[in-house]
């Protein structure tokens, strides 16, 4: 699954708008947009921030995890 396309399944989970999102990490709604559709990539900076305002829901054994974890080796 395309970073993308979590970044869009976990902020809809959070109740958030494209621009909520963008402004929790101090981008655009345009950039939000592009990081959904994987034409762009979010810089580092950015990048951590997403990690830290969209965490994964929790699962059945109620462990949390956090996007860095569904993503894998993207850093």
């Amino acid at each position: 699954m395309f970073i993308g396309s979590r970044v869009r399944e976990l902020r809809k989970a959070k109740g958030l708008t494209q621009q909520d999102l963008a402004d929790m990490i101090n981008v655009t709604k345009v950039s939000v947009c592009c990081y959904e559709k994987g034409t762009r990539t979010p810089n580092l900076d950015t990048f951590v921030d997403l990690i830290n305002d969209l965490p994964y829901p929790y699962d059945d054994n109620g462990h949390g995890t956090h996007i860095s974890g569904i993503v894998g080796g993207y850093l």
